[in-house]
């Protein structure tokens, strides 16, 4: 986690306190791993099965999608029925630790993301990645893709960057990111809050209070009309 998502909560915090709040230091209790292994298998699944929806309906090859989707897909087709159930198991045990946590706790404050802002193009798949993903594709390997352990390190990448969004899709909670914080770059930092399962009305009412409090309509990085 890089300092400018660490420094834009401590901030709203503290911010939280002034308006009357009472802040803790608290999470959910997720075993390690937990997220990466009940979130992909489904996602992987679901992308595969659009395509093959998509295709069925437009009569479209698969070839029309995009290289990234295409790979995405024939990971999917790797998942197994059983690997499927299991990881919808592994989604419930998460959405529970998450219900739990908010049985006692109103508000789950975190950073919007775990690194500061990225530049356009910063996260393109490079060229030679796409022609390796290209003959993949070609050759069918989707099996040995899974098997050689980079689908998980990419994975894992990914999800490291949005973790708490993540979270809170999963576990089926209302979020919203709120720009409390303004880095050195003069980019805003976002500010996380998820809320227990049906709550959206308390998010909306904390949001209005925060922007009331330190308003941000107006504010632009440089160089911004």
């Amino acid at each position: 986690m890089e300092a400018e998502p660490i420094a834009a909560v401590a901030q709203a915090a503290i911010l939280l306190e002034s308006l009357g709040h009472v802040v803790e230091e608290a999470t959910p209790e997720i075993p390690d791993g937990l997220i990466l292994r009940c979130f992909m298998p489904i996602f992987y699944d679901h992308i595969a099965a659009s395509v093959r929806g998509i295709c069925a309906q437009t009569g479209a090859p698969e070839s029309t999608f995009h290289t990234d989707t295409r790979v995405i897909a024939m990971l999917g087709r790797t998942i197994s029925a059983t690997d499927f159930v299991a990881a919808r198991h592994c989604w419930n045990e998460l959405a529970r630790a998450v219900a739990l946590f908010h049985q006692r706790y109103d508000i789950y404050l975190t950073p919007a993301t775990a690194f500061g802002p990225v530049h356009i193009g910063a996260l393109d798949v490079s060229p030679a990645k796409t022609r390796v993903a290209q003959a993949m594709i070609r050759l069918r390997a989707g099996g040995l893709l899974m098997k050689s352990g980079l689908v998980q390190q990419a994975a894992f990448e990914a999800l490291e960057r949005v973790p708490f969004a993540v979270l809170a899709t999963m576990s089926f909670v209302p979020a919203m990111s709120v720009p409390l914080h303004w880095g050195a770059d003069g980019l805003p930092v976002g500010v996380h809050f998820s809320a227990a399962y049906g709550a959206e009305g308390l998010l909306f009412r904390l949001g209005a209070q925060l922007e009331a409090a330190q308003p941000w309509a107006a504010r632009r990085p440089p160089g911004f009309a």
